[in-house]
């Protein structure tokens, strides 16, 4: 049960990702970069916890850190090389948000709305991995 919630808010805030980045190429609000920024956030905890719950399932080892967590899945083949590397920019991003929000640059946000708009196959995989 916990795992479709995961699953369903994922994707709720991955099609707000979408909207927000829409809505901010047109508009160039800051309230909507903030709430673009908020969701993007919001995606990579959930991508986090699925990946978590997913190494849990699949009896991986359980990585100290965030980036070992998704090594592991690669080498699991659960996600590619190339989704290792989207989720991995997407956590470090996640970081500099947490950590540095006083010097968040819009460009960051942007490229981070980016990557978490293409994690449709990760999510589809880690769902996969879940059963």
């Amino acid at each position: 049960m916990r795992n479709e919630i995961l699953l369903k808010m994922i994707s709720e805030h991955i099609e707000k990702v979408k909207a927000y980045r829409k809505k901010y190429e047109e508009s160039k609000s800051e309230e909507t970069l903030d709430a673009l920024a908020m969701n993007c956030f919001q995606v990579v905890n959930y991508l986090i916890d699925l990946g978590e719950a997913a190494a849990i399932k699949n009896k991986t080892f359980y990585s100290p850190t965030y980036r070992e967590l998704f090594e592991e899945l690669r080498d699991k083949k659960i996600i590619t090389d190339e989704e290792l590397k989207v989720v991995s920019a997407l956590v470090s991003l996640r970081n500099k948000i947490a950590h540095e929000y006083h010097v968040i640059k819009k460009e960051d946000v942007k490229l981070m709305a980016l990557y978490a708009s293409k994690l449709d196959s990760v999510i589809k995989k880690m769902s996969k991995a879940l059963r």
